[in-house]
């Protein structure tokens, strides 16, 4: 009967009775407790709930789904997305500092701020194939990479380190190149020059 008078959008609190590695239990009351997944608890990646909720928390959720006797609570859908300013604060292109997060198989997770987190694919980490992100970077690593994509609406934001290289060869000024050019078309040292008449 409690359940039932229960509506998706309805916003609740209660007391964390539980954190466990997929999530946090919440207590509404006497008889009803609700799950708060790993991925509804905040808008960044976590990987362990112990570092941002503990049991005894009071917290305020959002019903996002009841199936049966089961309640589903979200605590980051009561926040505002950081990613809807992402778009304003990061560009495409533009050069910033971060924090290497975790390695992965496929790249590594790099924290810009608290909330927003970039993935450097494998691909971008290198001008040379690599087998594994951690040949070139290990967790607690900060350095500056590239911003190469953004989608807010995923929530996704791709970073590379290659870019940057190309950046710098890109960057040269003219007076360098140019020093380049006459280096390499200079005569060698010692080397016969013909006139012709």
């Amino acid at each position: 009967q409690k359940i039932n008078k229960l509506t998706i959008g309805d916003v609740v609190e209660g007391i964390v009775t539980g954190v466990v590695d997929f999530g946090a239990f919440i207590k509404l009351d006497d008889q009803l407790e609700g799950l708060v997944h790993i991925s509804e608890l905040a808008w960044q990646r976590i990987d362990n709930p112990r570092d941002i909720i503990k049991v005894g928390d009071r917290v305020k959720a959002q019903i996002i789904a009841i199936d049966n006797d089961r309640i589903s609570l979200s605590i980051k859908r009561l926040l505002k997305d950081p990613w809807e300013d992402a778009v304003k604060k990061y560009k495409v292109g533009q050069v910033v500092m971060g924090k290497v997060l975790k390695i992965a198989p496929f790249g590594a997770f790099i924290e810009l701020d608290q909330d927003i987190h970039g993935l450097a694919h494998l691909g971008e980490l290198s001008d040379e194939k690599i087998a594994d992100a951690s040949q070139i970077l290990k967790e607690g690593d900060e350095r500056d990479f590239k911003i190469i994509s953004i989608e807010p609406q995923e929530h996704r934001l791709g970073l590379s380190i290659k870019a940057l290289k190309e950046q710098g060869k890109e960057e040269k000024s003219p007076e360098e190149a140019v020093a380049e050019i006459k280096t390499e078309d200079s005569p060698k040292v010692g080397a016969e020059t013909k006139t012709e008449v």
